[in-house]
């Protein structure tokens, strides 16, 4: 263990399960992609889950999940924002 970590006490530990992988959104120089997956956390009902992982799902960032309604409501919010000619500003 590296000098001055502590270790993490186990019910502190964060259990995920990738149920299905749904796709990849961004592949970066680094190896780490973003990703759209299905996970279940800390095994509870599996949420829609959007973060960046390294290559071998090892280390993950800080990322967003959603319920299933909040998933489609979030689709259904892209889906007029796009149908209505808009564009996301590029930075």
């Amino acid at each position: 263990m590296e000098k001055g970590k502590k270790p993490i006490p186990e019910q502190d530990k964060v259990v995920y399960e990738v149920i299905q992988k749904l796709g990849v959104v961004a592949e970066y120089s680094t190896g780490w992609t973003k990703e759209v997956n299905f996970i279940s956390w800390n095994n509870k009902e599996p949420k829609l889950d959007i973060r960046d992982w390294d290559e071998k799902h090892e280390h993950m960032s800080r990322g967003i999940t959603l319920k299933c309604d909040e998933a489609e409501k979030v689709a259904e919010l892209l889906s007029a924002f796009t149908a209505g000619g808009e564009q996301m500003a590029r930075a």
